[in-house]
């Protein structure tokens, strides 16, 4: 009777452990949660890539990005990020915003008989805001709006 008590009490700890581990990994990073950016009262529904392999995808292969919406990048680290055009299909307008929401670069109208070039950003950013070309001059986007999310 006595091993079978023991036995269930490691079963019991084992499954609660497990049970944590899994609740643990279902719970999304906050990133995970936005679904949706702000710049000067427009909202931009994005997709968000926060993964050096999804970053690296990024729009490449994609025959359009929708209308009125974006690819958010978080990165890692607060850096003047690169952005190439590889495998891209369509322009976008480049937006890089730093740590505290800012815009800090926007290069516009970015084509892709441009790579192998690669485009940075003038001052450190965290995040990197794809939009179809055009979109930040018809919003009147520019340097020192601020992006929040949703």
């Amino acid at each position: 009777m006595k091993k079978i008590f023991i036995v269930l009490v490691v079963v019991g700890l084992l499954t609660g452990g497990a049970l944590l581990v899994s609740r643990e990994e279902k719970a999304a990073p906050v990133t995970k949660r936005i679904r949706a950016v702000d710049i000067r009262n427009i909202r931009i529904p994005v997709v968000v890539v926060d993964t050096e392999p999804l970053r690296t995808q990024g729009l490449s292969g994609r025959e359009i990005l929708p209308p009125d919406s974006g690819m958010l990048f978080i990165m890692d680290t607060i850096a003047k990020h690169g952005i190439w055009m590889k495998d891209m299909h369509f322009s976008i307008d480049i937006i890089w915003i730093d740590d505290s929401g800012h815009v800090v670069t926007i290069v516009p109208n970015a084509a892709p008989e441009s790579y192998p070039n690669i485009f940075y950003a003038d001052a450190p950013a965290r995040y990197v805001l794809e939009v179809n070309a055009g979109f930040a001059a018809e919003h009147g986007i520019s340097v020192g709006d601020t992006m929040t999310t949703e």
